[in-house]
């Protein structure tokens, strides 16, 4: 297993659940015009929740030994990095798009999160398939929140009922056509 570290800044995140696969799909674009694509399961997203979470308790150090108390301060942290991020334009596609990794999606089994040696702001995120080449991330405390909401709103569209353990994140209703909520 290799892990790539992209030179490009990161330009864009896009999480989406796939009824058909049922999974999230995450889309990366650089700077430099490359996407990479990637498969995260029900079971991976649990598992990596758990490390971005105490990461961000760590990062913002949150010592608050109640439970409760420390996911509402995380919360508010996560609120004010997340209040100027740009949720509402769309992933923009680009026709000189090139996909280092290929254009299929890789199913990501592995995680590595760390604090990047050189400015310690920043974090490190791996992302690696069983085999081959992943990706490694590198996200400042804004990114990590925004990349953190982007999965947890893809987790409601999947009805994972997982417990995000910081974020309260109430999903919009699915609408039909007639305007009525529509029930699953």
């Amino acid at each position: 297993m290799t892990t790539m570290s992209h030179q490009g800044q990161i330009h864009q995140l896009q999480a989406s659940y796939s009824v058909e696969q049922d999974r999230v799909l995450l889309r990366v674009s650089t700077s430099d015009h490359a996407e990479y694509r990637f498969w995260l399961t029900r079971r991976f997203i649990q598992r990596l929740w758990e490390g971005l979470r105490h990461h961000l308790e760590t990062r913002h150090r949150i010592a608050e030994s109640d439970p409760k108390a420390r996911a509402a301060l995380l919360e508010f942290m996560h609120q004010s990095a997340t209040a100027q991020v740009d949720f509402a334009s769309p992933y923009q596609e680009d026709s000189e798009t090139v996909t280092p990794l290929g254009r299929e999606p890789i199913l990501v089994t592995r995680a590595t999160l760390g604090v990047a040696p050189e400015q310690e702001e920043l974090v490190r995120l791996g992302l690696n398939p069983a085999e081959g080449e992943g990706l490694e991330l590198t996200l400042d405390t804004q990114l990590m929140h925004g990349f953190c909401k982007l999965l947890a709103e893809a987790m409601s569209h999947a009805e994972w009922d997982l417990d995000l353990g910081f974020i309260n994140f109430d999903p919009l209703p699915v609408l039909s056509e007639q305007g009525g909520q529509v029930l699953h």
